[in-house]
């Protein structure tokens, strides 16, 4: 789900096993720019049980998603195999209303799987989130098949 996580044992003598998780890949200070203000990146709204409920064409196109499917499509239709759970447990912290800024792989409609950072928070009765391709991470293989919704 984390496709830049890095963990790393702490080796100090005398001292019972630590290991230090970095979902990012390491600690990072908070980006100075705010991509996420731009009304033209892929943006995607979701209700609190996680069926799409708007998103503009950018984040359509990003999902590779017919504005037809927007109402009738669930966010776990865009989950990797193997991060359902994840993915499931991470909807509820948003919905919680914590805010979320991290780096995700997200599976649009063609199976091609995508690494992208995301932005995202409890917005009222939705959770918002906005995306852009995170330009340093490769994601190698071919297209996952596509599944139906659990």
């Amino acid at each position: 789900m984390f496709p830049r996580v890095v963990v790393v044992e702490r080796q100090l003598s005398g001292e019972p096993p630590t290991w230090y998780v970095y979902r990012d890949g390491r600690w990072a200070p908070p980006s100075e720019t705010s991509w996420w203000t731009d009304p033209d990146m892929p943006c995607i709204s979701v209700d609190l049980d996680g069926w799409i409920v708007e998103a503009n064409l950018a984040g359509r196109a990003l999902l590779n998603m017919p504005a037809s499917d927007v109402g009738h499509r669930h966010f776990t239709d865009f989950v990797v195999p193997g991060t359902l759970e994840d993915a499931e447990a991470l909807h509820q912290v948003l919905s919680q209303g914590h805010d979320l800024a991290a780096t995700v792989l997200l599976r649009p409609t063609d199976g091609e799987v995508l690494a992208c950072d995301v932005r995202a928070q409890r917005d009222g009765d939705r959770v918002i989130g906005v995306f852009r391709l995170a330009e340093d991470i490769v994601v190698r293989g071919e297209p996952l098949e596509l599944g139906s919704h659990p």
